[in-house]
């Protein structure tokens, strides 16, 4: 019974944009983000339309693959025009073109990669991923953690490929 009194309990609901007052154990009223309905709708219709995504066993790497050949079809038929989130040169990595989810589904199939002890793979897809140029200002913050993360996955790579 002791389960039932951490629930959080219903206060009020707003018929507009689904949000809901929910009171916490610890006596806080917090404000659940909702859903409207116009949107569940339009994702119902899109499912309907669309089906359930059915992953297969290599979807992770070929997805990778796709966001990447996608990125450098940008790149080859891009503006001049400088924007946010674009590398200003082409020796810069292709993460600056990315949204945050392909980000981290790319970092993902490469510490797949990794796990799967394909460290030739791994290392390929983690020198592309660099690139050769240095991000700094705003662009460190939200990706210099990733930069890092795949310099970590690179140097284990080089260590367990010499293995």
């Amino acid at each position: 019974m002791e389960a039932e009194s951490d629930k959080p309990e219903f206060l009020q609901t707003a018929v507009t944009n689904g949000e809901v007052q929910v009171r916490k154990s610890s006596g806080k009223i917090r404000v659940r983000k909702g859903q409207p309905e116009e949107e569940f709708q339009e994702q119902k219709r899109q499912f309907w339309k669309t089906g359930p995504i059915i992953n297969e066993q290599n979807w992770l790497v070929t997805s990778t693959s796709s966001i990447l050949a996608e990125q450098q079809n940008l790149d080859d038929g891009a503006d001049n025009d400088f924007q946010l989130g674009q590398p200003e040169t082409e020796d810069q990595s292709p993460l600056l073109n990315m949204n945050k989810i392909e980000r981290d589904r790319v970092i993902h199939a490469v510490e797949r990669l990794f796990y799967l002890r394909k460290f030739e793979e791994c290392l390929d897809l983690c020198n592309v991923l660099i690139g050769t140029s240095v991000i700094s200002g705003r662009e460190a913050k939200a990706y210099g953690k990733n930069l890092e993360s795949i310099e970590d996955l690179r140097a284990a790579c080089l260590r367990n490929r010499a293995d």
